[in-house]
């Protein structure tokens, strides 16, 4: 096993070496298997030369020394010395055949200590080899017992997960059972809901139909999860909310024609309540002046008008809640504007169809085909000023002024064109009574009647030109 075959720059080994010089022994030690392995050192072999090999057999050394020298190289080739080293001193210095008898005796030394070193502990070797085979036998129980418990939860688990996705699946029922089952309560509380605002509608109450059409829409809807149903729905709730809108404006055109229908009766109240107020406080003024030491307070012809006061609407029976319901349905739906120009459009139609005289009958007095319009005009705006004050969305101060300065123009231009008709002084006289009474109360419903009192200088013409034509009529019919 010792290195033995390493070459030299010229490619020869320690046996090439040997067989040059016809060195049997050495071949013969150098080529036996059985010498130990040992590990050759770095540096280069020398090559041996023929005048080595001739100063080794000149120069033999005694038996002891050549003794010592044998076992020293032994053991230093025991320990991985150089191979080759040794081997020149061999040769150098005993005889190759007695360093190989060494050898060999070394060799059988060696096999007698391995032997008796395993002799020593071969019975430990048995009774381990036997505590193996128990092991080996232990862990084939143990390997079988593991392999049937694994069978049992295998087959424990097989039957648990089989269960388990047969609970997951009922339970996924159960689930599913429930949610429909709150679908359904969802979906009859919407029908409820629907069946609700039909009723209030055919009862007339559209403004809290509306709130539960908003609620419906805003609340209830958007968490319905039947997507099948849901759009129909909402298309329901939308139709809901325009049904709503028409009924409320047809609601509301039935009052602008019931209000167009009793603004006389809503004129004449008013002015009858104007003309009490006037009487109340002449009278108080009258006692005023026959007790001049008390001091009474006698009540302004000017201000602020309350129409609750006067009982102007109860008395005619005219309400506003079409108007306020319908308004209050405009601004929820965002179509506020759009019914503002919807409710100045009627009631300047309104201005344009009723603030002109026409008399009603051939025999109708002139005087009172007056009076009626007079009444008709204040009615109009008692109704817009109530309109005002109680809902200033609906009507502002600047369209409340723009009407009256389009109803002051048809005004004037019908009352002219009767006056010219006129004859008689008294119903002249009348006629400006009337005209008078009508901007007092106008007055006290907080509207600018200058336009008005402009017209007294026409009449009081006509006034003069029909009392001259009176006189000069009685001075003919005297003669």
């Amino acid at each position: 096993g010792a290195n033995i075959a390493k070459k030299d720059h010229q490619g020869k080994d320690a046996i090439d070496y040997a067989k040059e010089n016809n060195q049997i022994a050495i071949v013969s030690i150098l080529s036996k298997p059985s010498i130990p392995k040992i590990i050759t050192t770095t540096s280069p072999p020398q090559s041996p030369s023929q005048e080595t090999f001739r100063i080794i057999e000149a120069n033999q050394k005694p038996d002891s020394l050549e003794a010592a020298t044998d076992e020293n190289m032994l053991k230093s080739l025991s320990e991985g010395g150089d191979v080759v080293r040794h081997l020149v001193s061999v040769l150098e210095n005993s005889s190759p055949e007695v360093f190989v008898r060494k050898i060999d005796k070394a060799m059988e030394e060696r096999e007698a200590e391995i032997q008796s070193l395993c002799d020593s502990y071969y019975q430990d070797f048995i009774r381990s080899v036997d505590c193996l085979l128990a092991i080996r036998m232990d862990a084939k129980d143990l390997k079988k017992q593991i392999s049937e418990l694994n069978n049992e939860v295998q087959i424990a688990g097989k039957s648990l997960l089989n269960q388990s996705q047969e609970l997951k699946k009922k339970r996924a029922i159960l689930q599913d059972i429930h949610q429909m089952q709150s679908t359904i309560n969802h979906l009859q509380a919407v029908l409820n809901e629907f069946s609700h605002i039909l009723k209030q509608i055919e009862e007339r109450s559209f403004f809290p139909a509306l709130k539960s059409t908003l609620y419906l829409q805003q609340v209830m809807l958007p968490s319905l999860t039947l997507k099948n149903i849901k759009p129909a729905l909402e298309q329901k709730a939308i139709d809901t909310c325009m049904t709503i809108k028409v009924a409320a404006l047809t609601e509301f055109n039935s009052w602008l024609e019931k209000a167009r229908n009793q603004a006389g009766s809503v004129g004449k109240e008013a002015q009858t309540e104007q003309e009490e107020r006037i009487s109340i406080i002449g009278n108080l003024k009258n006692r005023e002046i026959e007790r001049k030491g008390d001091k009474i307070a006698i009540p302004k012809l000017t201000g602020k008008a309350d129409v609750k006061s006067i009982r102007v609407f109860e008395k005619v029976d005219l309400s506003f809640a079409a108007v306020y319901q319908c308004l209050q349905i405009h601004q929820d739906l965002g179509l506020e504007t759009e019914f503002q120009e919807y409710y100045i459009a009627n009631r300047k139609k309104q201005i344009t169809l009723d603030f002109l005289m026409v008399p009603s009958g051939k025999n109708q007095p002139i005087i009172n085909l007056i009076t009626e319009f007079f009444y008709v005009v204040l009615g109009y705006f008692v109704i817009e000023s109530t309109i005002f004050k109680s809902a200033p969305s609906l009507l502002s101060r600047s369209q409340l002024d723009d009407l009256w300065e389009m109803a002051c123009v048809r005004v004037k231009g019908s009352l002219l064109q009767q006056i010219l008709l006129i004859q008689e002084s008294s119903v002249i006289y009348q006629i400006k009574k009337n005209l008078s009474m009508l901007s007092h109360t106008l007055q006290f419903f907080e509207f600018n009647t200058d336009a008005l009192t402009r017209l007294y200088s026409p009449l009081s013409e006509q006034w003069s030109r029909t009392v001259i034509q009176e006189t000069i009529q009685k001075i003919k019919n005297f003669h």
